[in-house]
């Protein structure tokens, strides 16, 4: 969805993978941290594997299913009620250890300044752009297999490309100013920098944005976002700050 360069030492995309180690005050303290993050990050695959596998030995697919067809006749709908119901019970699961990980450990590690109703603002948020994209896809993924059933994967590998390439473009402009706010950064040394940065690597970009991650976490990052017309370099402004 975002094609993006390690601007910093610390991480690139839109997710720091680390703590500042200023922030974290010892390297112990980080490495404490990226333990706690692996392992929850360990469990919460292992729930993906495991939820769904137990789910249909125990016949709950069929259940879900019955469930779904007794709504409605309509194959199309019947597919994206089985989705939802289906996804909304293994979000039910994985939900605690998501607050851990994404409230909680942030919280004791001095990373976040969000409150609970703030995160989970941007909980609900993220949880309906991912569903809404999941029902999209695998119900285009099932009207192929129907009306195209020798060259179904032709067509979902175009639509796949597609998909990838509007969403690299979406994401600075859409979907990331849902979380946090952006500005263009003001002229000077450091945006003169970021532009010869991007031209000695071949990265071609439309502009510097700087990126207000510090209302919700004293994380530092920075990131090349976008595609085509959007393509953009974004800063936070703990990264200039620091």
């Amino acid at each position: 969805m975002q094609e993006s360069i390690k601007i910093d030492d610390e991480s690139s995309g839109t997710e720091p993978r680390s703590p500042d180690p200023s922030k974290a005050q010892s390297l112990p303290k980080a490495r404490q941290y990226q333990r706690i993050k692996l392992t929850m990050s360990l469990i919460s695959m292992g729930l993906n594997i495991v939820v769904p596998l137990a789910f249909l030995l125990a016949g709950g697919s069929e259940a879900i299913r019955n469930l779904a067809e007794g709504w409605t006749s309509t194959s199309g709908l019947i597919v994206v009620l089985y989705l939802l119901v289906a996804g909304a019970g293994l979000q039910a699961i994985e939900f605690p250890f998501e607050v851990y990980s994404g409230f909680v450990v942030e919280k004791r590690f001095g990373l976040s300044k969000l409150s609970l109703s703030g995160w989970l603002w941007d909980w609900l948020k993220g949880t309906l752009i991912q569903t809404v994209l999941l029902v999209a896809v695998i119900s285009g993924i099932y009207w192929l297999l129907r009306s195209q059933p020798d060259l179904w994967w032709l067509w979902a590998a175009v639509g796949a490309t597609l998909l990838i390439v509007a969403l690299a473009a979406l994401l600075p402009v859409l979907i990331l100013p849902l979380f946090y706010k952006f500005e263009p950064i003001p002229d000077g040394e450091l945006k003169d920098r970021l532009f010869a940065l991007a031209d000695r690597i071949g990265t071609h970009v439309r502009g510097v944005y700087v990126w207000h991650l510090g209302d919700k976490s004293t994380k530092a990052n920075a990131a090349v976002t976008g595609w085509g017309r959007t393509r953009r370099i974004i800063i936070s402004d703990t990264l200039i700050e620091s």
